[in-house]
């Protein structure tokens, strides 16, 4: 960590203005009785892309997918994904290219000479070029530390699978933590982190647990997604 005063930065956030109302292009597939819209997100060089949304609110019978590069994430619903406040965070993708690809039914008794507007609002504010790999390619673990894919890990799988990728500062920053439980057992949602790790606008935090990425010989793969997350 940089000072051990704030959390890791790997990436810089580019103020943009994509809004589903204004951008991409929508399409109809009569068979299959759905609509689908798209649009492509570009930062050249970039090791991967983050966004922020100011406004993501998706109807009941939508879908959202995020198409990288080599990898798809999704689908996004309204029952899971549909937060408070409207705000939104999706967690790095590899690549410095990504599509956005939004799809619904088609009304019934749709009228293709005057279908009306979809009811889903997405608006990105900003994309996050990332510049370094998170984490970071290098190991901070001491020689006393042990390795979670080798054997000795075995006795404390459970609590392997708890640790966690903290994205903060509106996705510019991570730390790490684990998932932990409570004595009523009733799923509420519980991370243990460091005190410097709390950096930014905390309604935007996203926690990415990343342990089946594991390489064969035990070490982290940095060029892996990440693609499981809570909000």
């Amino acid at each position: 960590l940089q000072g051990l005063t704030k959390p890791y930065k790997f990436g810089e956030a580019i103020p943009v203005a994509i809004s589903i109302a204004e951008h991409g292009v929508w399409s109809v597939d009569e068979a299959a009785g759905t609509r689908t819209w798209r649009t492509q997100i570009s930062s050249p060089g970039a090791l991967s892309l983050g966004l922020q949304f100011s406004k993501f609110r998706l109807p009941p019978q939508g879908e959202l997918y995020v198409l990288g590069q080599g990898e798809v994430r999704g689908a996004y619903t309204a029952a899971v994904n549909n937060k408070p406040g409207d705000e939104f965070a999706l967690l790095p993708i590899g690549g410095d290219t990504l599509v956005l690809e939004y799809v619904e039914a088609l009304p019934h008794g749709w009228d293709k000479a005057a279908l009306a507007p979809s009811a889903v609002q997405l608006e990105v504010e900003s994309v996050v070029h990332g510049f370094r790999w998170t984490p970071e390619r290098k190991t901070l673990s001491g020689s006393c530390n042990i390795d979670v894919a080798s054997a000795l890990g075995a006795p404390w799988r459970d609590q392997i699978n708890s640790v966690g990728i903290m994205i903060t500062d509106n996705g510019q920053r991570y730390c790490t933590g684990a998932m932990v439980n409570n004595p009523r057992q009733d799923g509420r949602q519980l991370f243990l982190t460091a005190n410097h790790c709390v950096y930014g606008n905390t309604g935007r935090y996203l926690i990415g647990f990343n342990f089946q990425y594991q390489s064969d010989q035990g070490a982290y793969d940095a060029e892996k997604p990440t693609v499981q997350s809570v909000q």
